[in-house]
């Protein structure tokens, strides 16, 4: 009898619970992620191609380019996108090298297609950015203020000729 009773007052031990309804769950929700991450991507690139297909004419590869075409391919339009030579420079007060990528939007009736426009634009640059740090330069905010400073730079070295500065890539080592 004192057997049965030592039974009654020790709790009974609770049932260990299974891993199967864990992994089942692990399943479905890894299923449905996959399922809504290829739906998107399809999406995505059908969207893609239509623009690209809107946007691009249709090149016929019999047509040879003469000389005088490639000078006007080379040639800037006024209000143009001009593409500057990457910049590499060295952060102020640490070992942090600054690649930059940047293009340049003219403003109308404006032609900056020019090297030693480019050169200037990428010395003011280039010369600014050798006082920044990285802490100044870190974050969104960080990023919308230097994007801001590089136009202000190239604004004053060609005398406002510049609409609008692009960083087309911007890498810190």
């Amino acid at each position: 009898m004192a057997e049965e009773e030592e039974k009654d007052l020790i709790a009974p031990e609770p049932k260990k619970s299974s891993i199967v309804p864990t992994i089942i769950a692990l399943v479905i929700v890894t299923g449905a992620a996959a399922g809504a991450g290829w739906f998107l991507s399809g999406m995505l690139s059908e969207n893609k191609m239509t623009e690209t297909a809107e946007v691009m004419p249709a090149k016929d590869p019999k047509k040879e380019e003469s000389a005088e075409s490639k000078e006007k391919k080379d040639a800037v339009p006024s209000g143009g996108v001009v593409k500057l030579d990457p910049l590499i420079v060295k952060l102020d007060r640490n070992n942090t090298f600054l690649r930059l990528e940047l293009a340049i939007i003219a403003k109308e009736d404006v032609n900056l297609s020019g090297e030693e426009t480019k050169a200037r634009i990428g010395a003011e640059i280039a010369t600014f950015a050798r006082t920044l740090s990285l802490q100044q330069i870190s974050g969104p905010s960080g990023y919308l203020h230097l994007r801001e400073d590089l136009l202000d730079r190239a604004q004053l070295a060609t005398e406002g000729q510049i609409k609008d500065l692009l960083i087309m890539s911007m890498v810190a080592e």
